[in-house]
């Protein structure tokens, strides 16, 4: 089977059926590309009969199974019905246009079908791993002078990491692709590689939040984007491998050097078991901040102040996570907003009241400049000196710009930051989200003090805007 990548574009033609009914069969095309994934379906496996109108619309399918014109088997899962095209040139005819979430190339899988593994390539992953996987060595000549090249991939072992909370394994794996004619060319290309085996089998759903999680923790640390461009799997009970093909609008990562990572592996400080086995452990309770970590950091073209915003609520999620953020107790609050309550004065209407109670009611959290500052008071002096700048605490004009523009209080405007300061901020506060959620993981902070002095342009962005502030 050719293991397809979720970054090449690609047609299938072939005869499509439902499970119900495998008698019936209609000519069809896959198309997928990065941001879409559409069969045609020229015909339907409920054709339209007598009068035609708005409510004549074909249900969807949960599943439709697929054979192509080279004998492979496709199943396609979660259909939802895009669209239907009747034309009445030369007769009837009717097109229907369908939109998987999954395509699974190489069999025929039933909607509750298990997996005993799947394995992820990750773009750049083992350049990430900081060891060299090909060696260039130099040869004399046979019969003259010359000297000539030859090239050797490193047997490397698989790293495998178990994780304690799943009972599943993580192994770290290193795959090649060679392609020569033998007489003008040669080429060689080195892939790294998730391999996810579970102690029981999983559902495609469940490997595929194990992977997110891996995902989010190697982005991170890595500066860009460390997601999945080839899925492959082995379904319970069967021995043929598949391809698993999901709409994929990521960038994935493309360094090609240690030194472009904000933190490759040999910087970690820390070994790979434990620091999966802490981030393991800490995810659950962070996930929602960090998943919007990862898109936010991974977005190539958001505006400043969007990702401005984004930066702040991440903040305010990792801390509500990780720490009370109350005044005081909240038995003993309580009996203060009892007594508020009582004080607001009777002429009052009572809508006005309802709202005034509902600002109360959250009258025992603290402040967002508070949660900011609790939040990076994880980190060293040192640390968030470099990160943050100034004397490591939060600037107040950075907090009126965020409340202007949440909540548009034209009192604030005359201190808010300007587009350009907005991105000299957003600097820092990029670093200060992974400062923040690498310390979660485990990685010594001097790990992550070194790494701000490196070569990648995260570095880069942060030692410009450092600059400035010195002028």
């Amino acid at each position: 089977m050719k293991r397809r990548a979720l970054t090449e574009y690609f047609e299938i033609f072939g005869q499509w059926f439902v499970p119900e009914n495998p008698a019936m069969t209609l000519p069809g095309k896959l198309v997928y590309s990065m941001n879409d994934i559409v069969l045609h379906l020229y015909g339907s496996f409920v054709p339209l009969t007598g009068t035609i109108g708005r409510g004549s619309i074909p249900r969807s399918h949960s599943i439709i199974y697929g054979s192509t014109e080279d004998g492979e088997s496709i199943t396609l899962i979660e259909m939802m019905l895009a669209g239907v095209t009747t034309s009445f040139n030369a007769g009837f005819h009717q097109t229907e246009h369908h939109v998987p979430d999954w395509v699974i190339i190489g069999e025929h899988v039933p909607l509750d079908a298990t997996y005993c593994n799947i394995g992820f390539r990750v773009p750049a992953l083992q350049v990430w791993h900081s060891r060299a996987n090909i060696i260039e060595s130099w040869n004399s000549g046979i019969s003259d002078n010359r000297r000539v090249p030859a090239y050797q991939v490193q047997a490397i072992e698989s790293d495998v990491v178990h994780v304690n909370i799943l009972n599943t394994d993580l192994m770290w794996t290193v795959g090649w692709k060679t392609k020569s004619d033998q007489y003008s060319s040669l080429s060689l290309d080195i892939s790294s590689w998730v391999n996810i085996h579970p102690g029981d089998e999983q559902s495609l759903k469940w490997y595929m939040d194990q992977f997110n999680i891996i995902s989010i923790m190697l982005s991170i640390i890595a500066g860009d984007n460390m997601g999945a461009d080839c899925i492959v799997a082995t379904i319970t009970g069967s021995l043929q491998e598949v391809s698993i093909i999901f709409k994929h609008k990521y960038r994935c990562c493309g360094y090609r050097d240690t030194r472009d990572f904000f933190m490759p592996r040999d910087a970690l400080n820390v070994d790979l078991s434990v620091l999966v086995n802490n981030w393991y452990s800490v995810f659950d309770s962070v996930r929602m901040p960090s998943i919007l970590a990862q898109s936010t950091l991974g977005s190539d073209d958001l505006w400043e102040h969007v990702k401005y915003l984004a930066y702040m609520q991440i903040l305010e999620g990792l801390h509500r996570a990780l720490y009370p953020g109350k005044y005081m107790d909240e038995e003993e609050y309580n009996d203060v907003f009892i007594e508020l309550c009582r004080a607001i004065p009777a002429r009052v209407e009572s809508n006005h009241r309802d709202a005034l109670k509902q600002r109360l009611r959250y009258g025992n959290q603290v402040s967002l400049k508070k949660r900011i500052n609790e939040l990076a008071g994880r980190l060293s002096l040192e640390l968030r000196n470099s990160i943050i700048g100034g004397d490591g605490n939060i600037q107040q004009r950075w907090m009126d710009t965020r409340n202007y523009y949440t909540h548009w209080d034209e009192d604030l405007r005359g201190n808010i930051l300007d587009d350009e300061h907005m991105y000299y901020v957003n600097v820092r506060l990029e670093l200060l989200v992974r400062a923040v959620i690498m310390d979660l993981m485990g990685i010594p902070q001097s790990s992550i003090q070194e790494c701000l002095m490196n070569m990648s342009s995260t570095a880069h962005r942060l030692a410009f805007v450092s600059a400035l502030d010195q002028v």
